[in-house]
This record gives structure tokens, C-alpha cells and sequence, in this order.
């Protein structure tokens, strides 16, 4: 099974990917993750 990570900036993004993009993906035998990254407020 491939895997693909797509990084998420935010609750909505990962929201997004959980409820429709990771079902489609899994038709496919595409395991999807989606992290959320950490906010850094413009920080490096």
C-alpha cells in the first residue's frame, strides 16, 4: 500500500483530508495521513 502526508496547517485543512480526500485515497489503496504542523506565529 503507497502512502502519501500531506501537512496541515490548520483544523480545516485536516478536517478536509480526514473527510474527503482520505476516503477516495483508500479506494485507491492510498493511505493518507495529514499532520497538523506547529504553529510558530511567522517564528522560524
Amino acid at each position: 500500500m503507497k502512502r502519501v502526508i500531506i501537512i496541515c496547517e490548520g483544523e480545516t485543512e485536516k478536517e478536509f483530508c480526514t473527510t474527503i480526500l482520505a476516503p477516495y485515497f483508500s479506494k485507491l489503496q492510498i493511505h493518507l495521513q495529514s499532520p497538523l504542523i506547529k504553529k510558530s506565529m511567522g517564528e522560524l
